[in-house]
């Protein structure tokens, strides 16, 4: 009978993600179970086969043999897990529509990895400047022999692209959702002029021939490059700019350290760009919401304190939660709303504890103005510009140093 370390060489547990052996699985066996907090069986006609057994940071530990696995099935997993991941498949390029403010009149392509580029002319279009415009990304992935790990590899590689545009360009970048919900929607009669009313699915689709796989990235001669802004100038614009989409100088280099970064800190990157694309998407739902995601954006990335107890008390004397924030933000972010950190964080505590709500939320007469109406307000638009630059100095200047993230990025030369 084999053993847990055994069946965890077979399945390749530690050399290949976690969610990508999730996936072999679930290929593999027709049904499986949540047993208990920390453990997922899994099970085939006969029965119970293995469990998978998950740390409490939800990644996986260990693989234990169920009563119920037979050696045949040790050499099927086997075989199946050389297959996918043995097989040198070489890689395609994966084709997506994404949306931008402003629109994007030119194209970029970052080495071999990924590229935008303009959509057709046949790809509807908002028809005014601050809608959202369509552009297409194409991006490379690895391919592979079993379907379920190649689409797996496009949506990651679609997700880490989408939440590093919407940190890296100061342009609102979106996507469409993947559930299609419903919406009531006003459309207008092309005959009469008139307006109707209908309930129909959220989506986008380009027509023609645009598919989403290819060999190789498209041809983009027919578009000029899109104009690269120095980064002082790039991040200190406000509003939209008239001539369309620019770039910052600093894109390609955070990419190039992203692709090259340790996995904790890829991790950590891609959880505050998280927080902070979510607090874009969800403003038009609830301003509250998309005030916590922005400083959320910044505590995923704030070190947690060690106690410092007095020795006499015993009182934990180390660094509070608004303090850590305000100190972290002086490090990485100094020049924004520096007379702003405490009230800012005040405002967070006092959402996220349910004792008030974003004034903004709040009903009030139409068109009149109120100091709380205005206060948050201003306090929404700093939290947005403390995060996004705080995210991205310490992933650029400091992040991927050994030893050095929580140092000033000042001194790291």
């Amino acid at each position: 009978m084999i053993n847990a370390d055994e069946l965890g060489d077979v399945l390749r547990l530690g050399n290949i993600p976690d969610e990508e052996l999730v996936g072999v699985l679930g290929g593999f066996f027709p049904l499986s179970g949540w047993q208990s907090e920390n453990c997922v069986t899994y099970f085939n006609e006969q029965g119970h086969v293995l469990d998978l057994v998950y740390s409490t940071k939800g990644h996986v530990m260990r693989c234990e043999p169920g009563p119920d696995l037979t050696d045949e099935i040790v050499v099927m997993l086997r075989e199946r897990t050389r297959e996918t991941f043995e097989s040198d498949t070489g890689f395609e390029v994966r084709r997506a529509i994404m949306f931008s403010v402003p629109e994007v009149s030119g194209f970029w392509r970052h080495g071999d990895e990924w590229q935008i580029m303009p959509a057709p002319p046949n790809a509807p279009r908002p028809g005014f400047q601050l809608g959202e415009h369509p552009l297409i990304l194409e991006y490379r992935v690895r391919k592979s022999t079993n379907d379920a790990i190649a689409i797996m590899r496009s949506r990651r590689r679609y997700w880490e692209l989408r939440l590093l545009f919407s940190l890296l360009l100061r342009d609102q970048i979106t996507s469409g959702s993947d559930t299609l919900p419903y919406h009531w929607v006003m459309l207008p009669e092309p005959t009469t002029g008139e307006v109707h009313t209908e309930y129909v699915n959220e989506g986008y689709m380009v027509g023609g021939d645009f598919t989403a796989l290819a060999d190789n990235f498209s041809d983009p001669a027919e578009h000029p490059r899109l104009l690269v802004t120095p980064d002082d100038e790039y991040y200190a614009r406000r509003g939209v700019r008239e001539e369309g989409m620019d770039l910052p100088t600093c894109l390609d280099a955070a990419f190039d350290r992203f692709d090259n970064a340790d996995a904790r800190t890829r991790d950590k990157l891609l959880r505050a760009s998280y927080w902070l694309d979510a607090s874009y998407r969800v403003w038009d739902l609830s301003k509250s919401l998309s005030y916590i995601a922005a400083i959320n954006a910044v505590e995923a990335l704030v070190p947690k304190s060690k106690p410092d107890r007095c020795p006499c008390c015993e009182l934990d004397r180390s660094p509070g939660p608004t303090a850590r924030f305000r100190n972290f933000v002086e490090t990485y972010a100094a020049n924004e709303a520096p007379q702003k950190r405490t009230e800012m964080y005040r405002l967070r505590s006092i959402l996220v504890h349910g004792d008030g709500l974003h004034n903004l939320e709040i009903p009030h007469a139409w068109g009149t103005l109120s100091p709380g109406k205005i206060q948050h307000r201003e306090l929404h638009k700093a939290a947005l510009a403390v995060s996004r630059t705080t995210i991205r100095t310490w992933f650029l200047d400091a992040a991927t140093v050994p030893n050095l993230s929580q140092c000033n990025p000042k001194v790291l030369g």
